[in-house]
């Protein structure tokens, strides 16, 4: 007997960073009527480790990226205790997730999305745990990637830092399409593009139907992903031709070229080969370049993240006090 789509198993969507992962996630769940979660960095790396009996469920409880989500650490974690598996501190989360942005419907503890770029680099023990899941695995230009993070607190140093990430970060999905036949490519710029049929086929293939859904991807995914809530722009597909510098463009394709005629985008540089020595030329220059501009960001983000969520706790106070 077929499975009902209440009884099959979540949605998970990755591929490399900034390559519109959370936007796919997003249009999924509206369309799908799935809970959508903010991203949970956390998961698949505790579901690693809880297969290989290292994981413990204080982590999830202490996770700070737990803290972005919206609603206050301990009501998510409510009803977590030591002993649970990962993938049960997980559920625990995503159930008191969905009743406090007031998801009721039954369906939402069942069916969610999740959208960490790394995803697939642990399908493997993903799989394991979610025997029932789904992965989409997004592809974009690696251009535009490159053009989307320069000029964020994580993004690469430079052209090569950002050609060498983009691979290895690909290949993490490419290898798991090879691993199992639940993984469905998508292209970026044929979501944005396109008439919705790139949807509808990973919708009928997870065996969804037509729905809407309360999304709120959490203060710190927001952030980071401004454009989520817009209308899909095609005009911003191809944006990096403007305001990536030819010399860095050129790089990228020396390094990064093979792989993105395989996945379809077109050079535009003549030059397919840099020296070494020139290549490390660059890489000085550019990386030199971008810790000037981000090294005091890159160290504080995360502090002055803690530091302002204590005080946030510590100003509304405890129980009794």
């Amino acid at each position: 007997m077929p499975q009902s789509p209440v009884d099959r198993g979540p949605l998970f969507v990755g591929g490399a960073e900034r390559s519109g992962t959370t936007f796919v996630a997003a249009e999924l769940a509206q369309r799908a009527g799935l809970t959508f979660l903010p991203e949970a960095l956390f998961l698949a790396p505790c579901i690693h480790d809880d297969l290989t009996d290292s994981f413990s469920a204080s982590r999830v409880a202490s996770s700070w990226r737990l803290r972005s989500w919206g609603p206050d650490v301990p009501q998510l974690t409510s009803g977590i205790t030591d002993g649970m598996s990962a993938r049960e501190c997980f559920a625990a989360v995503v159930s008191n997730y969905s009743a406090a942005i007031g998801v009721n419907d039954d369906r939402s503890a069942h069916r969610w999305v999740e959208h960490s770029p790394h995803n697939l680099r642990y399908i493997a023990s993903l799989s394991k745990a979610y025997p029932d899941a789904v992965f989409v695995h997004v592809v974009r230009d690696g251009r535009a990637v490159y053009s989307s993070a320069r000029n964020t607190n994580f993004g690469p140093l430079g052209p090569v830092d950002a050609a060498n990430r983009w691979l290895r970060q690909v290949s993490w999905g490419l290898a798991a399409e090879a691993l199992t036949n639940r993984v469905i490519r998508v292209r970026y710029e044929d979501v944005v593009g396109g008439d919705g049929t790139e949807l509808d086929q990973i919708i009928n293939a997870i065996g969804a139907e037509d729905r809407s859904t309360l999304i709120n991807v959490g203060s710190l995914t927001s952030r980071q992903h401004s454009l989520v809530a817009s209308p899909p722009d095609p005009n911003r597909v191809n944006a990096w031709q403007e305001s990536l510098p030819k010399r860095s463009i050129q790089t990228f394709e020396a390094l990064a070229g093979p792989t993105l005629e395989m996945l379809g985008y077109p050079l535009m540089s003549s030059a397919t080969h840099i020296s070494q020595p020139g290549l490390y030329t660059r890489q000085f220059g550019s990386s030199a370049a971008q810790l000037f501009y981000r090294i005091p960001r890159r160290h504080l983000t995360h502090a002055m993240f803690r530091l302002t969520s204590r005080l946030r706790e510590r100003g509304q106070g405890r129980p009794g006090e």
